[in-house]
């Protein structure tokens, strides 16, 4: 079988060091690696952190129960398998965690055996879900090189073609083939990254940012595409930042990168699209960063803000068939958010535009904490 990395959580620390010493044999051997926590806040925490396979859950426990946990993990980590222990009288509070997604249960006082047989079921079942994983991302691979390399060729003949034309007929029916393609890859690009965020990655939370440089890149990397549909693109800094953080920016630039694409392209010519950023709260430790994109485009009516982060919702009107998309890059924008410990949210009126935020912890080192970077140089100015 492979091996699997167990989180167990539990404010007993008898029952811990029980764990280590009953399953020695698997520890030395590889099979079984386990890391602890004292209570879900933390658990939820090393989840954050680290990669793990299965959950081993206390439910009773201090600052944040096992269910609150389970509720929580199973939000952020729908992958992750969770094996709960409570007293055999407690059949409410197992009932609720299976409810909740609990994979299975054991009672106390725990008998170690069939603990371990429990540990192994879930063993095989997350080996399935590996073979399923492995499956599924050799299929993408393929449907990424058998379709998407096409479809980029037909992309760039069209461009290149429409240089050397010069009856009007014939740019028009080359521009409808370009147009056309980009769509259709937009939609595949769509599918290939939801997809893909079925299967949590690890969220790399030991990556250095520069933050100036970081929003000054995502800003010139929209720019060509804002002046082709006269569009004034900024970015504005409020108040003072750190010059450095420590988080995910790989999954925080996928976010914003689709919100300032969203925005430009459900906006109208001789607007304006603003990206912000405001440090909120901090400590000795940690700053939580709020990204706003804004946009004067034709806003969204409330009935339909309540509905559009859910996977494959689209606004039935005519602005959003004429773009295009499948609907799911608000879904997967929330998916990578929450996991980041953060949220996101908007504001939005019909006739005045749309205002789309993210709150998203970050760590600071402690050789900048203390030291803000003032941007006021960079406020109201385009870019």
């Amino acid at each position: 079988m492979i091996p699997i990395k167990i989180l167990a959580i539990d404010d007993e620390p008898d029952t811990l060091e029980l764990l280590s010493l009953k399953f020695t044999e698997e520890v030395r051997s590889g099979q079984f690696e386990f890391l602890y926590a004292s209570n879900g806040e933390e658990g939820l925490s090393r989840l954050i952190e680290k990669h793990f396979d299965l959950a081993l859950v206390d439910l009773r426990m201090p600052l944040m129960d096992g269910l609150e946990f389970l509720k929580r993990a199973q939000e952020l980590f729908p992958n992750l398998l969770c094996i709960v222990v409570s007293a055999f009288d407690d059949m409410k509070n197992l009932r609720q965690a299976m409810n909740y997604g609990a994979f299975d249960f054991v009672c106390k006082p725990i008998q170690f055996e069939d603990l371990h047989q429990t540990i192994l079921k879930a063993q095989r079942s997350i080996e399935k879900q590996e073979v399923a994983r492995r499956t599924k991302e050799s299929l993408l691979s393929v449907m990424n090189h058998e379709l998407r390399t096409p479809l980029n060729g037909v992309i760039g003949m069209a461009d290149y073609i429409a240089t050397q034309v010069s009856d009007p007929f014939l740019y028009e029916s080359l521009e409808v083939i370009r147009d056309s393609g980009n769509s259709l890859l937009d939609v595949f690009n769509d599918i290939l990254f939801y997809s893909s965020s079925a299967y949590p990655e690890t969220i790399r939370s030991d990556e250095q940012l520069i933050l100036s440089a970081f929003l000054k890149s995502l800003v010139n990397l929209y720019q060509p595409v804002a002046r082709l549909k006269h569009i004034a693109l900024e970015l504005k800094i409020i108040g003072t930042l750190p010059p450095l953080v420590v988080g995910d920016r790989v999954h925080l630039s996928q976010v914003l990168t689709h919100l300032l694409s969203n925005a430009i392209k459900f906006s109208v010519s001789s607007t304006e699209v603003v990206l912000t950023c405001e440090a909120k709260k901090r400590s000795a430790e940690q700053v939580w960063l709020r990204f706003e994109v804004i946009d004067q485009g034709v806003g969204i009516a409330p009935e339909v803000q309540e509905k559009i982060f859910e996977p494959f919702f689209q606004i039935d009107d005519s602005l959003t068939r004429a773009v295009g998309g499948l609907g799911l890059g608000l879904a997967i924008a929330k998916l990578w958010i929450e996991r980041l410990g953060g949220s996101i949210g908007l504001q939005s009126e019909l006739g005045q535009g749309s205002r789309f935020w993210i709150e998203v912890p970050f760590q600071t080192p402690h050789l900048f904490s203390g030291n803000g970077e003032s941007a006021s140089s960079s406020q109201g100015k385009n870019i």
